[in-house]
Order: C-alpha cells, then structure tokens, then sequence
C-alpha cells in the first residue's frame, strides 16, 4: 500500500512541476511579444510591487505602458525545474 501512495503523490508532483513550468514559460513569452493581457494575468492581485508606493493597479498601468512601448525585450530561460 505504501507503493501506491509514494507513485500517487509522485505523479501529483510531477503535475504541479509541469503546470509551473508551463505557467512560467507563457508569462516569459508574453513579455518577450510584449502581450500586456497574457502578462499581467500571471500575477496575483496579492501582488505587492518592489516599489510599495504604488498598489497594483498603478503598477499593471505602468507595466502596460512599458510593454506598449517596449521593444527588442526577450526573455530566455535556463534550467527551469
């Protein structure tokens, strides 16, 4: 029985690697096409900006302008695991 669950809880992980990898590998392309919706929406609205200053809504406003406007961004990947 011990087996079973160990080979359950194994592929469960597996799954979730799989899904963040995915997750993480669009968010890096969406910025690289400068893709403002697809971006923004791998962050949570519980995201705190670096800069405290400002909530998120003026942070997703900045962002968006900074992707419109931004060129020749390209966002690589090494060893995501």
């Amino acid at each position: 029985m011990p087996v079973e669950v160990a080979s359950i809880t194994q592929r469960a992980d597996e799954g979730v690697s799989r899904l963040l990898q995915q997750q993480v590998l669009s968010w890096s392309e969406a910025w690289s096409k400068g893709d403002y919706e697809n971006y923004i929406h791998a962050y949570s609205e519980r995201f705190i900006p670096l800069d405290e200053r400002k909530n998120f809504s003026e942070w997703k406003n900045i962002r968006k302008a900074k992707l419109k406007f931004g060129t020749g961004v390209k966002v690589t990947l090494d060893n995501v695991r």
